[in-house]
């Protein structure tokens, strides 16, 4: 039964809210406060904006033997999306250990979309606020993203990680920079680590398309990367409009390219800000073409 899948999987995964002035939380028990809370010290995660909720998702992987932070996000329930989400890439979360066409031969009989049970009822989308809609499911963790075992790609499948995207921004345009960030996390020879944040604009009423069955959609998608090699750290940021349209199937990502302080300043998130204050500022000053491949 699908139910006796979910149960297995709760024991192996764990959601942790962090809470302080600037953060709620809809966990039973107390939850520690941001400062203490270790998964939101990241050096992924962006500061938080009063108001929302954050969430880190943590799978414990007996393959190390530890608890490993799948992803971590903060969701506006006002605009019912998340505002962004936050991942990195290692030497074990790059792993490919399950493919999403595993998922057909297990109980689940494809695809594992569920409701995310820790957002209150009140707040979370499920099921019905995507049915019809016109837009695809796109995945802001995207699946493959999120390969290392079953229970972190089944976290992904949760529909607090969904937003409703146009069909071919999402297969054909949005995709070859997930492929691209994908590539970079999984070459110890250009990271050690690599550090992601996605979303969508939803702050303000003009980066918005529009409201759809209580869903905010984003008129424009971000990413903030960061690598670290050696001790050292380059960061780039990636903007791109949420259209079906000026876009083509192989193209050059430069034109979407931006320094992260430029990126900060349109989508208003402070990016990387757990950095040494010296290294945030150098870093997101500027970024090198040569580093990410772009010409």
């Amino acid at each position: 039964m699908r139910l006796r899948y979910i149960v297995l999987l709760l024991t192996v995964l764990t959601i942790v809210g962090c809470s302080d002035d600037n953060v709620k939380t809809t966990t039973s028990q107390p939850a520690p406060s941001t400062s203490e809370c270790r998964w939101a010290q990241g050096l992924e995660v962006p500061a938080l904006k009063s108001g929302n909720i954050v969430h880190p998702v943590v799978t414990y992987e007996q393959a190390v033997s530890d608890s490993v932070l799948t992803y971590i996000y903060e969701w506006d329930p006002k605009r019912r999306h998340i505002r962004w989400t936050a991942f990195s890439f290692d030497k074990f979360t790059c792993q490919k250990n399950w493919k999403r066409k595993d998922w057909e031969s297990t109980e689940w009989g494809g695809d594992p979309w569920h409701d995310d049970e820790y957002l209150a009822p009140k707040m979370r989308t499920t099921y019905e606020n995507h049915r019809g809609n016109g837009y695809d499911r796109g995945h802001m963790v995207a699946s493959a993203d999120r390969l290392y075992s079953s229970q972190a790609n089944w976290a992904t499948y949760s529909y607090s990680n969904m937003s409703p995207q146009l069909d071919s921004f999402n297969k054909e345009y949005w995709s070859q920079l997930e492929q691209l960030v994908q590539n970079w996390g999984a070459s110890r020879k250009f990271c050690d680590k690599l550090y992601v944040v996605k979303g969508g604009t939803i702050d303000d009423d003009k980066d918005i398309l529009e409201i759809k069955k209580s869903i905010a959609v984003p008129k424009y998608y971000f990413m903030a990367v960061m690598r670290e090699k050696d001790g050292k750290y380059d960061a780039v940021g990636f903007l791109m409009e949420h259209s079906n349209e000026g876009y083509t199937r192989e193209m050059s990502l430069l034109p979407y390219a931006m320094t992260i302080d430029a990126l900060e300043a349109r989508t208003g998130i402070d990016f990387f800000h757990n950095l040494a204050d010296d290294v945030e500022e150098a870093i997101e000053q500027t970024f090198d073409k040569s580093v990410w491949g772009m010409k």
